[in-house]
């Protein structure tokens, strides 16, 4: 039965420390079945493949299976969605796995909005965001009414909003575009990062991790329990963070 929700929040892979804390107080609700993966996929696995070298932080071209490898770390045929009861909310949450051939995003993005049934769209994505001096941006839509009780003084409310020249990349940059073009209401908390966006190999600012988690919290009452889970799952050592906005 296709049950209605709150909040569909989506999720690439990448930011899975932001939304798996919120997994583990869920209940398996559907899951979304991909077919022909490996024939979607044939025409990559035939060309040389580009990568990004963290170490090094430049584009290499590779052999196949080198970059088969990297761009296939996460690749799977079935995503799993989950239901979370909090407070008085329904939250359907799902975790996006890297693809490397990105039209499946479209494809994923198209299925979702198409089948599921949502009162608004939550989305988180990366960008590389004014040179490290702002950690989250937003992109909402006009439509999106915010429903936080703490009103106009909640953290969300004093992220700015996202300009050009930053883009939106991967499932995130599709799922929103789905919503501009639907007129849909939603809305997108957007992580610094630096790196490889085209190849869904980007690095997240750590401390943009931890403030989304401090927004979220805000926003939904999670509890300060959710906020130790990110940083557990973000920081390898101990370390302090500050909301910078």
């Amino acid at each position: 039965k296709n049950e209605e929700c709150d909040y569909l929040f989506i999720a690439p892979i990448k930011l899975e420390s932001i939304a798996s804390p919120l997994i583990s107080n869920s209940e398996l609700f559907a899951e979304i079945k991909i077919s022909n993966l490996n024939n979607l996929n044939d025409k990559n696995d035939t060309e040389q493949q580009e990568y990004y070298d963290d170490e090094e932080q430049l584009y290499k071209i590779s052999d196949t299976e080198k970059s088969t490898n990297i761009l296939n770390k996460y690749e799977q045929d079935i995503i799993n969605i989950y239901k979370l009861k909090l407070n008085k909310l329904i939250i359907h949450i799902i975790i996006i796995p890297i693809f490397k051939n990105k039209i499946i995003y479209n494809l994923i993005s198209r299925k979702l909005i198409a089948t599921l049934l949502f009162k608004k769209i939550l989305i988180i994505g990366t960008s590389e965001l004014n040179n490290g001096f702002e950690t989250l941006n937003l992109i909402i839509s006009e439509n999106f009414k915010i429903d936080n009780e703490n009103g106009d003084i909640g953290l969300i409310n004093q992220l700015p909003q996202m300009k050009p020249p930053h883009l939106v990349t991967g499932i995130s940059g599709s799922i929103l575009s789905m919503c501009a073009m639907f007129h849909l209401s939603s809305l997108g908390i957007i992580i610094d990062a630096e790196g490889a966006f085209n190849l869904d190999a980007e690095k997240c600012n750590n401390d943009s991790l931890i403030d989304c988690a401090m927004v979220l919290n805000d926003y939904f009452k999670i509890g300060d329990d959710y906020i130790k889970q990110v940083e557990k799952a973000t920081f390898k050592t101990k370390g302090s963070s500050g909301l910078y906005i």
